[in-house]
This record gives structure tokens, C-alpha cells and sequence, in this order.
């Protein structure tokens, strides 16, 4: 590589446990062989380390260049950011033509520095704004709690199949039926129950009085004597069909405990999304049924809304188009979503579509109009997310928050 300006380039390759980086001078020449650094402090220091030596006291530029594989480059970017360092993006789908153009696909690690190396030469790296590096972080922390909230959510499931081996039936009526529970994982007095006493065959044998004591001791008020007899006629009902082993407490009692702790750390995650929120999503937040975390999330992942020219770029980006299937006379009409886009960006506007289809009145309209025509459920909160997508893009292009009359002005 041949600078005209007194450059030092370092290209990255990026990797879960371990780097591999050289050191590339201004005339092309190298002036460090590959070397491999760990994920650590010690990796990073080792890599300033040699650069500096490289430098030999000039105050040559340094550039960094990487590609963004996964998140594996997120915490690297964000310290080499920190310490003032230029940083160049280079999309995979241009190391792959430069691969394939001059080294026959062949893929190694050294292939690999070179072939970032001759990117950064053709001009094609991206560099690095520090306002993008703030949104690197929030979508960092973002990914992170939908992470977390979908394995809370396998773990909650896993709960209820213990606890309908230990109290068959205690899910069902206590989340369903009305005067008792209508949210098991927000009631005190369930909780209680789970982590106290998941056996029906001890409480089936207490008195309303003893019941309430036990509850008072733990610190769960609101039982009064009409619901403890509820409670222990319930459980008379279930302890012949119970099959209590101490094996199934124990996992109970596991899995409560993780399911708490992964709350405090998701709680967590969610304020520091919301404090890092920018601008954007305040106007995001303006639709009834959005919250500010969904919000800094959608923001986080589209980046900037100028990228998408038309809703309808970004509902293909979102991967919520629909897929055509024409053959000569043949068309079909079971046409479906193609998925082909951000997956991401897809499960954070279906989660605030259900929620909007809930709670805003013009989207609730919209798919009760879906409904009628006989459509399924998760096809019309489909139609809400891809309006939902036209109403973001059209209100984040003007600066403005949610009109109702605007939304439902006929085109």
C-alpha cells in the first residue's frame, strides 16, 4: 500500500477469543509480522505496544481497520475510540469480492490481513464517527436484554412444567381464572408459594389461620381467610394427582433464583439503554404502546433514517416485505413475509407492534380491520408492524411526533 500522507495502517482480524493484526508502514512495507492478541487488556496493550515501536517516535497517523464480525469488534473498536485512534469499517461483502478477485477464495488469517489491507487502499473502509460509536454501544446493550428476555423466556416455561409436576393446576388457575392471579410473575403471594412451600400436601393439611401466618412471616400481605381457604381447598384437589420429588423443588428453586437475578441484570440493561436514548426515539416514544427502550432499540439498529430514501427501503431492510411468486399464468396467493433483512430490527417491530395493536386506538382499529377479513393473528400484527414502519419513517423524515390525523389521512 502507497500513502501519500505519512500513515501507519493496522488491520484487525477479528475473532471470538483471539485477534490477529500487522502492522502495515506508508510505502506498503511491513513493518510488523502477524501477531495474535487475546480479548483482554493484556491483548490490547500488546497491540499499542507494537504500535508505538512501529511509529519509532514519528507522529505517523495510525488507522485501524477491522470488519465488523458479530459483536467480537464492539468492545476492541470502542477502546481503540476511547484512546482517539482512527477506526475504518470494512463491509465482509467487500473482502469477499477482493478474496475471491485476487486469492482464489482461499481464506486464512494472513489472506485475511492482506485482504484488509488492500480495502483500506481502494478507499472502500467506512470510518468511524463517535457519534456512531455511541450508537454501537446502545445497540450493544440493546441485543444484549433481547438476548436475556428471550432466554427469561424459555426459563419461565421451564417453571411451569416443574411447577405442574409439584401442583398440577396452580398455573392455570392462579394466572387465569378471575379473583385470584391474573399474572403469576407479578403476584407476591405466587411467588410465595413457589419458593416457600411448592408442596400441595403440606398446605392442604394447614388451617386458614396457620396459612397466613406462614405468608405474614415472609412478608406477603393481602391473604385474608376467603382467599386462604382457596388456596388450601385447591390444594387438597391437586395432591392427589401431585408427583412430588425433591429433585423438581430443587430445580424450582434453581431456576427462581436465575430467573430473579437475570431480572436485576435485564432492569439494568434497560436503564442504560434508556439514559444513552438519542433524540430519535423520544419521537419514537411518542406513539401510545412504544416503550423508550423499544425505542432507543429501533433507533440503534436503523442508525440513521436518512439511509432509507421510502418506507418502503426500510420495511425491506426490516425483512417485511412480502415474497411474489409468479410463474407465467401462475401467481400465488399465499404470499408470506421473506425475512430477508435485519433479524434483529424484525423481532424489536413485531414486539412493538403487538404492544401498539394493544394499546394506540388508531392501530388497534387498523388490526381489528385485518381481523374481520378473516386474517390469523400473527399475519395482522404483521400489517400493523409494516405500518408501523411507514408512520416511524415518515414522522423520524419530519421531525415530528405521532399525528392521529395524519395517520389516518387516506392516500
Amino acid at each position: 500500500m502507497t500513502n501519500t500522507l505519512n500513515e501507519i495502517l493496522v488491520p484487525i482480524d477479528v475473532s471470538k477469543y483471539f485477534h490477529k493484526a500487522t502492522i502495515v508502514g506508508p510505502r506498503g512495507e511491513i513493518l510488523e509480522d502477524p501477531f495474535e492478541i487475546d480479548i483482554y487488556q493484556e491483548g490490547l496493550q500488546k497491540l499499542l505496544d507494537k504500535v508505538k515501536a512501529s511509529r519509532n517516535g514519528s507522529k505517523s497517523k495510525v488507522i485501524f481497520a477491522m470488519e465488523p464480525t458479530s459483536y467480537y469488534h464492539q468492545s476492541l473498536m470502542e477502546q481503540l475510540g476511547k484512546l482517539g485512534h482512527e477506526i475504518q469499517l470494512i463491509n465482509p461483502n467487500i473482502t469477499a469480492r477482493v478474496r475471491k478477485l485476487d486469492y482464489d477464495h482461499v481464506k486464512t488469517d494472513d489472506i485475511d490481513l492482506k485482504v484488509l489491507t488492500k480495502a483500506v487502499e481502494l478507499r472502500k473502509g467506512r470510518v468511524v464517527e463517535p457519534k456512531e460509536k455511541n450508537i454501537e454501544r446502545l445497540r450493544l446493550l440493546t441485543r444484549q436484554r433481547v438476548r436475556r428476555g428471550k432466554f427469561i423466556k424459555r426459563l419461565k416455561t421451564q417453571i411451569h412444567y416443574h411447577l405442574d409436576a409439584l401442583w398440577p393446576g396452580f398455573v392455570n388457575r392462579y394466572e387465569r381464572q378471575k379473583g385470584l392471579v391474573r399474572n403469576i410473575w407479578e403476584c407476591k403471594m405466587a411467588w410465595a408459594v413457589m419458593q416457600i412451600c411448592p408442596n400441595p400436601k403440606k398446605i392442604s393439611k394447614m388451617m386458614p389461620k396457620d396459612l397466613i401466618a406462614m405468608f405474614r412471616r415472609h412478608k406477603v400481605s393481602g391473604i385474608g381467610p376467603f382467599r386462604a381457604k382457596k388456596i388450601i381447598s385447591h390444594a387438597q384437589t391437586a395432591v392427589h394427582r401431585s408427583c412430588y420429588f425433591p429433585e423438581i423443588r430443587n430445580n424450582l428453586r434453581q431456576d427462581l433464583q436465575l430467573l430473579h437475578h437475570l431480572n436485576t441484570i435485564v432492569s439494568d440493561l434497560e436503564n442504560k439503554a434508556v439514559r444513552a436514548m438519542p433524540p430519535q426515539a423520544a419521537l419514537i416514544n411518542s406513539i401510545k404502546g412504544v416503550s423508550p427502550f423499544f425505542a432507543a432499540a429501533f433507533v440503534a439498529e436503523i442508525e440513521d433514517i436518512a439511509k432509507f430514501a421510502t418506507p418502503k427501503q426500510l420495511i425491506k431492510y426490516t425483512g417485511l416485505s412480502i415474497s411474489v411468486k409468479k410463474s407465467g399464468m401462475y401467481e400465488s396467493r399465499n404470499n408470506h413475509f421473506n425475512k430477508v433483512g435485519n433479524r434483529h430490527l424484525r423481532f424489536i417491530t413485531m414486539m412493538m407492534a403487538r404492544s401498539v395493536a394493544r394499546c394506540h386506538p388508531d392501530f388497534m382499529l387498523y388490526f381489528e380491520k385485518f381481523k374481520r377479513r378473516g386474517m390469523k393473528n400473527r399475519s395482522a400484527i404483521g400489517c400493523v408492524a409494516t405500518k408501523l414502519l411507514k408512520t416511524i419513517h415518515n414522522m423520524l423524515i419530519r421531525g415530528e411526533e405521532f399525528n392521529s390525523i395524519r395517520f389516518n389521512k387516506k392516500r
